[in-house]
């Protein structure tokens, strides 16, 4: 990889922000491998069922609630110019995406019975009764997690990211240890309002209330930008969990929840791309903006070397060693899920390379593009999961998401050629064509 990396191109990965957000990932993935064990342990799969899909519905439905309002403000932060007002910049996205929450939860909640009837299960609607507020307060909090992205506080958004996890793990394990019945939805609730509180301390939300700032023309620009990238927002946090939902739809809850259990561990090694997703995000829009080509290549080439190595790495040991992680469950169950796990880690191993770097449509001014390319990808996966469900069963949504995973680096690259400035790709790169 020496011929990718040079002095002035090594400067621009904050590798002190790179290990803490490591760290942080570790301690949120041991602790969703807790929560999946004491559920599972504790209660039954039906029910790792039912708290697996109240999540996936609270994230998907957040994702469509913040109507791509983080990716606005993380795109305006991280490219700012001198002359522009960041306080202006943060109240007005404020004034937007609080606007947008509370009429879009109270929207979903009029209308969550429609959506439940999808899945069949009384007992998934009755764990979501105040999933309404936990949405609203995850809406305002994702715009809160761009906002330290944008500012590159990445210490302050490793130590967020660790913080959900450990409120949910501990208000589980709390109502189990005073046998209290416990309600998913009403976790995540109290959970989100903490983040917000804290959350709000942090990024010092009093600084930016200043009314006389706020700007019909911003937020109006906000909702323009946030609807072109809203599509690429809400299908890329679906994408990774079409699988869940197809399988909550035409299978029943224990289904769902096996399937979480290889999910759980391939989500885990999937989130070693994105942080350095993360990490590398604010400096994509900058170096496209200021047409470093050469730098940006060479910075998305050593990313995808990094997230292969990583995820190549990890996928071999937990699959390996995943018998023993398991080992509170029945031997079939363990077989079933290493079965599953092995075709969404050979999945993930192809869209791995792409991962650090897919966002670079947006970042470089194509919200629409971006949009189009995860919306191709939802697409595919939807309907290979259901033809494959249809004839495999579970092993079919693996079979089907390890496709789709794989189909991902050539469709990202056809979009980077057809809509940026990058006319040979990320992955046919010549120096010579991209003089800076």
């Amino acid at each position: 990889m020496n011929h990718y990396i040079d002095k002035q191109f090594l400067n621009k990965i904050n590798y002190i922000a790179l290990i803490n957000n490591y760290f942080a990932f570790g301690l949120q993935v041991t602790l969703g491998f807790l929560v999946v064990a004491i559920i599972s342990n504790y209660m039954s799969l039906s029910q790792l069922g039912i708290f697996t899909q109240t999540y996936t519905i609270l994230v998907i439905v957040s994702q469509f609630t913040v109507l791509g309002f983080n990716d606005t403000i993380l795109k305006k932060l991280s490219s700012i110019s001198k002359n522009e007002n960041e306080r202006k910049i943060i109240i007005n996205i404020f004034a937007s995406v609080l606007i947008n929450a509370f009429c879009l939860s109270l929207m979903f909640y009029f209308f969550k019975d429609i959506l439940y009837s999808l899945f069949n299960s009384n007992s998934l609607k009755e764990a979501n009764k105040y999933i309404y507020i936990a949405i609203f307060f995850l809406t305002i909090n994702k715009v809160f997690f761009s906002i330290l992205q944008g500012k590159r506080l990445l210490n302050s958004f490793a130590f967020f990211n660790f913080f959900r996890p450990f409120l949910i793990f501990t208000l589980i394990s709390f109502a189990l240890f005073l046998s209290i019945s416990i309600n998913f939805s009403l976790v995540f609730t109290i959970a989100e309002i903490l983040i917000f509180i804290t959350l709000s301390l942090r990024i010092s939300l009093h600084k930016y209330f200043d009314l006389s700032q706020l700007n019909i023309f911003y937020i109006k620009n906000n909702y323009s930008f946030g609807l072109r990238v809203f599509f690429n927002s809400f299908v890329s946090e679906s994408f990774i969990r079409i699988d869940i939902i197809m399988v909550g739809i035409l299978l029943d809850d224990k289904f769902v929840g096996i399937y979480s259990l290889a999910a759980l561990f391939f989500e885990g090694i999937y989130q070693f791309s994105i942080v350095i997703r993360n990490v590398i995000n604010p400096e994509i829009g900058k170096l496209y903006k200021d047409k470093k080509y050469n730098i940006l290549i060479k910075l998305i080439r050593y990313s995808s070397s990094l997230s292969f190595v990583l995820i190549v790495a990890f996928s071999v040991i937990v699959y390996f060693i995943l018998p023993y992680i398991l080992f509170f469950l029945d031997i079939n169950v363990i077989d079933q899920v290493q079965d599953l796990l092995i075709f969404l880690l050979i999945g993930l191993t192809f869209y791995s390379i792409i991962i650090p770097s897919e966002n670079l449509l947006f970042q470089s001014n194509h919200p629409s593009g971006q949009s189009l390319y995860m919306v191709s990808l939802v697409i595919l996966n939807i309907l290979l999961n259901y033809v494959l469900i249809l004839n495999f069963g579970i092993l079919g949504a693996a079979m089907g998401t390890a496709i789709t995973y794989s189909s991902s680096v050539i469709i990202f690259n056809l979009y980077v050629i057809l809509l940026t400035k990058l006319k040979r790709g990320i992955f046919f790169y010549n120096h010579q064509v991209y003089n800076t």
